[in-house]
């Protein structure tokens, strides 16, 4: 686990292997602030479909300013980002613009599914609300539980019923 500040500038990983996985770096319970600036990451192999930056379990906020990541092979599937555990993140043009080109999902916030199903009303209507503006699929399935739940008709039971 890391909690404090941490500013890293021109990290660059590339790389090719044989076989699927290929290049992979994984963030994993940042709880402070993190900034990386200039992050480049490519995969060079044929059949890629891995993820190029896994962030799991971070509840600190994570900025990358001029992300650049690529699978450059052929037939790759692989995915750019994904985030699950919470955590805020932020992918910005400063320093120069950032892309992600993959063959699959560019950023992957399926893990917004578990922030809809917190006990904390707010987090849980900001989850909500983020998955239905960026029309997050991995969240269909939370959605139609609290849609569908019996008990959500009472206040007493409403999940929302402490949210304004």
């Amino acid at each position: 686990t890391y909690s404090g500040t941490l500013l890293m500038n021109g990290t660059s990983v590339s790389g090719s292997s044989n076989g699927n996985s290929g290049v992979l770096s994984v963030i994993k319970n940042a709880t402070g602030s993190v900034t990386i600036n200039h992050f480049s990451e490519t995969a060079n192999n044929n059949n890629y479909n891995n993820t190029l930056l896994a962030i799991t379990g971070s509840t600190g906020t994570l900025t990358f300013n001029n992300l650049v990541f690529q699978a450059n092979g052929t037939g790759h599937t692989g995915k750019g980002v994904t985030m699950s555990g919470g955590g805020t993140l932020a992918i910005t043009a400063t320093g120069g613009a950032s892309s992600i080109d993959v063959g699959s999902t560019a950023l992957d916030l399926n893990g917004l599914a578990t922030l809809v199903e917190s006990q904390e009303a707010v987090l849980r209507l900001g989850a909500v609300r983020l998955a239905a503006t960026w029309h997050v699929e991995g969240v269909s399935p939370a959605l139609r539980k609290i849609a569908t739940a019996a008990e959500s008709a009472t206040s007493s039971a409403n999940p929302w019923s402490a949210v304004s």
